[in-house]
């Protein structure tokens, strides 16, 4: 593959890896605050985006705002960042 094509290549996978963990940082902030996540169209989003988060297995914690800190969510986007950074330096190399 040239080198312009592998670093379009990267370029492309580094933004669907930002996108990613950005829609994940919005349900994090939905559920955190728990006023945000009785609206039914915050329901409808975080049913849509439950569908993205890696399940690792561990707990949620109550907030004091009435909400859910999702401990998979933060887990997720903590991976997801961390693959954007290794895909950077990938590009930089290709």
């Amino acid at each position: 593959m040239s080198s312009a094509r592998a670093q379009g290549f990267y370029s492309t996978f580094m933004n669907v890896l930002l996108v990613w963990a950005l829609l994940l940082t919005v349900r994090l902030t939905i559920s955190f605050l728990g006023g945000l996540s009785t609206h039914y169209v915050m329901k409808s989003y975080l049913a849509w985006t439950a569908y993205m988060v890696v399940p690792f297995g561990v707990r949620s914690v109550q907030t004091p705002y009435g909400g859910m800190f999702l401990a998979d969510t933060a887990l997720t986007v903590i991976v997801l960042v961390a693959a954007e950074l290794l895909v950077s330096r990938l590009r930089k190399r290709a």
